[in-house]
């Protein structure tokens, strides 16, 4: 199977039983009191050093900084305004069988591409990222659905996958243009050269970040930006950062905005769901990424707070009766996981939920558990809009292909469509993500929005 596993290897990050309580002490003791929440402040005026103060610099990043503030750079939202640019990779790999000749494009991945063509037509600039040899496949596509507005990328070596939401974190600076930040660290496949590749080739800049973090883990917005626990801890005990304190400042710095940190530590029965690929990340989220299970609208509630959609089991129990197909998690136990979320989430936002549906198969060269999210989406609204593409997980041919329950699918799929529609959204959906569920991700994680009319 093409479709590479979006998720960190806890074990690895943990190798000893030991490992993983040590951790959680540890960010126990740099942690913020409460909800790690930080509001806005203006960033102090940074002048760009000079010749000579470059040799003060102890490193290249330490300049990536400086030049956002110089440049008025803030995070980019993921929920205001309509998309306007839009980057894709294509990864390498087929499931074509020898002697037959390979197709550069695996077929699966073509068709997810068709549907934002389809769903989106000449409205969005497309920045797409591939091999010279898989130019031709993606233009029969943007050929046949009329497309003008794509521009290519060639990258024609590194092994890119299709999650590009998460190398970098959009921004835009005080006109409008368009950047990619990459964190300090990004070894998933070789996903870090998308960033250099696009600036050299377009009007896109790139620049580095101290900070570790991925895109999918930080859901941006013109007043605050949600960022996942595990990061913000992740760069605690560094130089400079000794407490989470320390960490959201240097986010609000290079993000504009404020950070509100969703997520905390789990109790003793919890934690060995991480060792077994239940829970996912690094110890203090219930998934890895954030843009699993929180999606913000832009609508105010009746609450007169903006509404919030957390995906939680206890949501799918409510439409189908069950918590999980998976026996072991059809229970309430995996569902309080996302207690601590909502409560950080309900300091600022009025919550809702929508299913969030766990289940366990061999998709690909191994048995995992996976999980298929309606918060993973792309979120227009502005300028009297107020529309939503949602990833469809109840397409009859994924359904004959992988064996899954259609019906139940469905039934799920209508309550999550139907609660987007009850705060005044169009619903779209894609073809069938099946696949990309299996390798922990949907729609969100393969596009990257670089920038939006407002």
């Amino acid at each position: 199977m093409s479709v590479p596993i979006r998720r960190p290897d806890f074990n690895a990050a943990y190798p000893s039983e030991e490992d993983f309580p040590r951790a959680m002490a540890q960010f126990a003791a740099v942690a913020m009191s409460g909800t790690a929440f930080l509001p806005a402040a203006p960033a102090p005026p940074i002048a760009l050093p000079d010749a000579s103060g470059l040799a003060n610099l102890s490193s290249a990043r330490d300049l990536g900084v400086s030049i956002l503030n110089a440049c008025g750079a803030r995070v980019l939202s993921d929920h205001e305004g309509l998309v306007k640019m839009l980057l894709l990779s294509v990864p390498k790999g087929t499931e074509t069988a020898f002697p037959a000749p390979p197709s550069t494009i695996d077929p699966r991945h073509l068709r997810h591409f068709d549907t934002l063509f389809r769903v989106f037509g000449n409205q969005v600039d497309y920045v797409i990222v591939a091999t010279p040899d898989q130019r031709a496949e993606v233009e029969t596509l943007l050929i046949a659905r009329n497309i003008t507005t794509a521009r290519f990328v060639s990258s024609p070596h590194f092994n890119r996958s299709i999650w590009i939401q998460d190398a970098h974190v959009a921004l835009r600076d005080d006109q409008q243009r368009a950047i990619l930040l990459e964190g300090v660290a990004f070894n998933r496949f070789e996903d870090a050269s998308v960033a250099d590749d696009v600036a050299a080739q377009t009007k896109v800049r790139a620049l580095q970040s101290v900070l570790y973090f991925q895109g999918g883990n930080v859901l941006g917005g013109s007043d605050v930006t949600l960022i996942g626990r595990d990061y913000l801890w992740r760069n605690t005990a560094r130089y400079g950062m000794r407490t989470e304190a320390d960490v959201a400042r240097a986010f609000q710095q290079t993000f504009g905005t404020g950070i509100l940190g969703l997520g905390g530590s789990f109790p003793e029965p919890i934690r060995g769901l991480f060792r077994r690929g239940i829970l996912s990340g690094y110890g203090l989220q219930p998934i890895f990424h954030i843009d699993m299970y929180v999606t913000r609208t832009g609508v105010s509630g009746s609450s007169g707070r903006e509404i919030v959609f957390l995906g939680r089991p206890a949501a799918a129990h409510a439409v189908v009766g069950a918590y999980s197909d998976a026996p072991e998690l059809n229970s309430p136990v995996y569902d309080n996981c996302f207690d601590r979320t909502k409560a950080d989430l309900e300091t600022m936002f009025e919550v809702r939920t929508l299913p969030l549906w766990i289940t366990y198969g061999n998709l690909g060269d191994r048995l995992k558990f996976y999980n298929l999210t309606w918060n993973n989406v792309m979120v227009e609204n502005g300028q009297g809009i107020r529309q939503v593409l949602l990833p469809n997980y109840a397409d009859p041919d994924d359904a004959k292909r992988y064996g899954v329950d259609l019906k139940l699918r469905q039934e799920l799929q209508d309550a999550a469509a139907e609660a987007w529609r009850g705060i005044g959204f169009t619903v779209r959906f894609t073809d069938g993500m099946e696949d990309l569920a299996w390798g922990d991700g949907a729609l969100h994680c393969m596009t990257k929005v670089l920038s939006r009319t407002m």
